[in-house]
């Protein structure tokens, strides 16, 4: 049983109103390219049967295959087990960005415009390093990318934010590698896919596995430095390991990246801007246990040695912890409802940021498992913060107003009784749309 099982393919229904089973697709793939080729032509959108209303789908072409794909914003109209529900927008951190930072083209594919560089033209000065810059208020919509902001984007498209009961022993390194190494692929910045600059460093051993990622790291390091006017930078996603300051430079190591003989190195000063971004960095080792992990995602530019080695220069690094189920979480609290939802056998998704402001609305949790499959949760952490307060109050109040107390869920901590966690709401299993914009 496939982990992507929390996922399914429904029935569906072209313009000429033929109906295709995910079972006849499967058994007559030949004829399902030629009925979508037909179907292209109609200005009539196609239905995916998922709920009963039906949710609009549309038809493109990549590389002489046809694909069916949900419209730009519309993922929430579907089923929440179905292969193309997405959350909503106005529900997750890419409500911060400005309409065009994410545009999609006719063919499916992603442009995403960035706040830091990809690669710089020979005999220009290397990239001044970026970290993420803090998050300013919810109304000023950002017109631009962070590194940090990708990272939320690839585990979003990944399906790691997301958890089933069905996943339990199904996710670890290679899973993670292979699901964010297809989301890169539909991400495309001046011609170049995404895929052929994301590199994914899993940590965890296997010869095969071990023997494929050094292939790709050297074909991709070729690729970066092989060019006559353009230094391409390469990004790479694993676990933090270890920082070793020394001067001027700090050695950053990801999972088993020495053992392909490659070493990131930044300047002092960047890891430092890191740490007052992300000040649990300096106490990753406290805050995330044994099991977690602390996932970087760093740009560089590789550069080759005479004895085979490569060195890395950071130009750009984010940071997400999650656990060992790789759901992400940003506090020690919301850590203890993730494990609290796994054990219960629950079936929900962690909403990411994004580069959202601090002050937007955006649940911590959402259970997809309840009789409106889409319930909002809320971790109030900090509550002899005055301001924090006023906050939660706000949203609080925006939460009843809009989905009605009986379909929702907080937990006002209790700093002295951190394991008095709410009864979360009863499961139950109805096949409808989340239906949950505002």
């Amino acid at each position: 049983m496939s982990e992507r099982e929390s996922r399914r393919e429904y029935w569906v229904t072209l313009p000429d109103g033929t109906g295709w089973s995910p079972e006849r697709r499967a058994e007559q793939p030949a004829a399902w390219q030629e009925a979508l080729q037909k179907a292209k032509g109609f200005k009539i959108a196609c239905f995916c049967k998922c709920v009963e209303q039906e949710a609009p789908l549309y038809i493109f072409q990549r590389a002489g295959v046809f694909y069916l794909a949900r419209y730009p914003n519309s993922g929430h109209v579907h089923s929440t087990d179905c292969h193309f529900y997405a959350p909503a927008i106005e529900t997750t951190g890419q409500v911060a960005y400005a309409d065009d930072v994410i545009t999609e083209a006719s063919d499916g594919t992603k442009r995403i415009r960035f706040d830091f560089a990809l690669g710089r033209e020979l005999g220009q000065r290397e990239p001044a390093p970026v970290t993420p810059a803090p998050r300013g208020p919810s109304s000023t919509r950002r017109t631009q990318m962070s590194i940090l902001g990708l990272l939320h984007y690839l585990w979003s498209a990944a399906d790691l934010q997301r958890w089933h009961p069905r996943m339990v022993g199904k996710r670890n390194w290679a899973v993670a590698k292979h699901r964010l190494d297809e989301a890169a692929v539909d991400i495309v910045q001046r011609s170049v896919r995404m895929s052929q600059r994301l590199i994914v460093l899993p940590a965890m051993s296997g010869p095969n596995l071990h023997q494929r990622v050094g292939t790709e790291l050297q074909e991709k390091v070729h690729w970066a430095t092989s060019g006559d006017k353009r230094a391409e930078i390469l990004l790479f996603i694993g676990e933090l390991v270890n920082t070793s300051v020394g001067g001027k430079s700090t050695r950053i190591t990801l999972s088993r990246a020495d053992q392909h003989k490659l070493t990131f190195y930044s300047t002092t000063q960047f890891w430092g801007r890191c740490i007052e971004r992300f000040p649990a960095l300096g106490l990753h080792r406290k805050i995330a246990g044994e099991a977690d992990r602390t996932i970087a995602i760093i740009a560089a530019e590789v550069r080759k040695r005479h004895d085979g080695s490569m060195i890395g220069d950071v130009s750009a690094a984010g940071f997400l912890f999650t656990t060992a189920e790789f759901i992400p979480f940003a506090s020690s609290y919301e850590k203890i409802v993730t494990r609290k939802l796994i054990d219960q056998n629950r079936w929900f998704e962690k909403p990411l940021r994004y580069d959202a402001a601090e002050d937007a609305v955006l649940p911590d949790f959402v259970l997809l498992d309840t009789n409106t499959r889409y319930l909002p949760m809320e971790v109030y952490g900090r509550n002899s913060d005055d301001e924090y307060r006023k906050h939660r109050d706000l949203k609080r109040a925006l939460y009843l107003r809009t989905y009605g107390a009986e379909n929702y869920w907080e937990w006002n901590v209790d700093p002295n009784q951190v394991d008095a966690v709410p009864p979360f709401p009863s499961k139950s299993f109805q096949r409808v749309a989340a239906n949950a914009s505002r």
